[in-house]
């Protein structure tokens, strides 16, 4: 009778440990963010209400998949399209529930799935032949990041980190004679970023130090757990000349500029009116686009710094949170959405090209085409999503 009543309590603790929420410590946490979309040639994938996963056709939103690939629980990470496979992390009600989950995209079939069981966020990154993951850990604080082969097979998992890892990591692969790396660079909700070997999984001692840490200084004193310089956001790596740099925005205030090769910081801009949450940066023509969440009454919008400096070169006003992530689209405008449901379209100068209201909450990546805007928005009254397809040249809605 003890062994049984031990059994039961057992599955108990570990049936809580992987259906009990991980909470949102921001008002873009993962549960309030919406999904990207994700566009390969003429075919949309995107999340259909609560649950579902679906592929439409871009022009007219006619079904690719005879029905969606259903899930058991809400979905918080976004599909990731490389070739011919749709690579996503889902709820299912097999243990341990959570999986990483391979399928075709011509047809939405399931290929092959590998288990997860951690809370996840973090959207799939694929690089040659190899999957990687951010997760939050079992509700520790203690995030992991995963390594899988093509086959779903686990390759790896790095387990030092502090604090969940929100975003999708950067990859920093070099091939000069003089200088080999491969390494994933993820940053965590505790305010680090932290390099790892993308071939072994264990630290990669490529910095002076082990990891990178914010300044932590926080437009909210008194909460410094939130304010103190979480980093939800992805760690967007791009190459300048012969360098390389992580660009990321924080809890704390600040937008980084890191060299990646050292784990330096050149710059960091500071704003006291927001907090830099979801919005991963968007590096383009010299500058940085990124948006904003306002700490009090003023600071919600998408900012424009000079890339090399730092410097704030333009401010764009929204009156609402920008959790989304910009996107370029018809080569020269960006594109992003608000949490009250509006995209804006912008030129370099943030001045407005045109905007749509299409309701719910769209912190969304937008997926764009020289054609088409594809974005998700999220019900303000539960977690069901719908994909929607707008003009890129008015904003008008197509489906």
């Amino acid at each position: 009778m003890k062994k049984t009543a031990s059994l039961l309590i057992a599955i108990i603790a570990f049936t809580a440990l992987v259906f009990v929420p991980t909470g949102n410590f921001t008002d873009a946490g993962g549960f309030w963010q919406s999904t990207n979309p994700a566009i390969s040639g003429d075919i949309v994938v995107g999340v259909k209400g609560e649950t579902g996963i679906m592929a439409f056709k871009l022009g007219d939103k006619t079904p690719v998949w005879p029905q969606p690939y259903q899930t058991v629980d809400r979905i918080y990470t976004s599909p990731t399209i490389r070739g011919d496979k749709v690579y996503q992390v889902v709820t299912l009600a097999d243990a341990p529930y959570r999986f990483l989950v391979c399928l075709e995209l011509a047809t939405g079939k399931e290929v092959w799935k590998a288990r997860v069981e951690k809370a996840h966020y973090s959207r799939p990154m694929v690089y040659d032949d190899k999957i990687f993951l951010g997760t939050t850990g079992f509700n520790s604080g203690r995030g992991t990041i995963m390594c899988f082969d093509m086959n779903g097979k686990l390759a790896w998992e790095w387990l030092k980190g502090e604090g969940w890892i929100y975003g999708t990591p950067a990859r920093l692969k070099t091939e000069k004679s003089d200088l080999k790396l491969d390494v994933i660079l993820a940053g965590s909700i505790r305010g680090k970023v932290y390099p790892v070997d993308s071939t072994t999984g264990k630290d990669a001692k490529i910095w002076k130090n082990a990891y990178f840490e914010t300044d932590g200084k926080g437009p909210n004193p008194t909460n410094p757990y939130n304010d103190g310089g979480p980093i939800e956001c992805d760690t967007n790596l791009v190459k300048e000349g012969d360098n390389y740099y992580l660009y990321f925005g924080s809890f704390d205030g600040c937008v980084y500029k890191v060299d990646a090769l050292s784990g330096t910081k050149v710059w960091s801009f500071y704003d006291n009116n927001v907090r830099w949450c979801k919005s991963s940066p968007l590096v383009f023509n010299g500058k940085v686009f990124i948006g904003a969440q306002a700490v009090s009454d003023k600071g919600n919008g998408m900012y424009c710094l000079d890339a090399t400096t730092g410097a704030k070169l333009e401010y764009f006003k929204t009156d609402d949170y920008v959790n989304s992530s910009p996107s370029v689209v018809q080569g020269s405008n960006i594109v992003f959405g608000t949490d009250n449901g509006i995209i804006f379209c912008l030129d370099q100068n943030l001045k407005e090209v045109w905007k749509t209201s299409v309701g719910g909450v769209t912190s969304c990546r937008p997926a764009t085409t020289n054609d088409y805007v594809v974005v998700t928005s999220r019900s303000t009254a539960n977690a069901a999503q719908e994909t929607i397809c707008l003009k890129a040249s008015t904003g008008a809605k197509v489906w």
